[in-house]
């Protein structure tokens, strides 16, 4: 499925986030970055889809991720985490808080290491 609007992606998680309550996390791929600003996606999207299970998703591009606040928080990752060598956390310049996007994979797999392995059912 090719989605062209930031919409179109929080309504394409929100429908898997409903279908599959068991699931202990969430893992997905192919949101665009372009259609973001530079801080962009943040959390606060994803929270209000489900802040209680960590979700991650991984950009078309694969050199990035968006998380919400519970994977940051499963992850460790605060205002105070510094970027690991590689990666960059994104983090608002007014508040240094993370905004629930981090590039490439040294900083992705801080999230990705916490979410609950994929099945061959769930690709």
């Amino acid at each position: 499925m090719i989605l062209y609007s930031y919409k179109e992606y929080i309504q394409a998680i929100t429908e898997f986030v409903q279908a599959n309550p068991e699931m202990d996390g969430i893992m997905g791929n192919g949101f665009a970055t372009s259609l973001y600003g530079s801080l962009e996606p943040d959390k606060e999207l994803l929270d209000a889809i489900d802040s209680e299970r960590p979700i991650g998703i991984i950009s078309d591009d694969i050199h990035a991720m968006w998380g919400n606040s519970k994977a940051l928080e499963l992850a460790g990752i605060t205002a105070s985490t510094p970027n690991p060598a590689g990666g960059i956390i994104v983090k608002d310049p007014n508040t240094g808080e993370p905004t629930g996007l981090q590039q490439e994979m040294p900083a992705m797999s801080l999230i990705w290491d916490i979410l609950p392995a994929s099945s061959k059912e769930d690709y």
